[in-house]
């Protein structure tokens, strides 16, 4: 038996040559359907912010270290995961333009600013 008979046999039989019926029912599987009844709302979790991440961490870093029986491993985890999010935070109060630094006014005129000079 050749390659070609075995790939397309002459005795199978194709339903549908230009594969719609396939392609949509590929997409059925892929669009989002809710898991939830239409009258039930959806909880919409608030963002958290890293300063709030900060404080719980710290939170339980200090519950951890009250404890009679602590976990040192959980103690140093809880550091490096605080360690992290600080350096997380510096990076994103540095991100901003050098010109907001100068600029007291947004709508000021760029060309004043252009002259000063800073001694660092």
């Amino acid at each position: 038996m050749s390659i070609d008979m075995f790939l397309n046999p002459h005795d199978e039989v194709v339903a549908d040559d230009n594969g719609e019926a396939i392609e949509a029912q590929i997409a059925a599987q892929f669009e989002t359907q809710p898991d939830h009844e239409s009258d039930e709302e959806l909880e919409v979790i608030q963002r958290v912010s890293i300063r709030e991440a900060l404080a719980a961490l710290e939170a339980l870093r200090l519950y951890e270290e009250q404890q009679e029986d602590g976990n040192h491993t959980v103690i140093a985890s809880l550091n490096e995961h605080y360690d992290h999010l600080k350096h997380k935070q510096l990076q994103q109060l540095r991100q901003s333009q050098i010109t907001n630094f100068f600029n007291t006014n947004p709508t000021s005129n760029s060309s004043n600013s252009s002259n000063t000079l800073i001694a660092i």
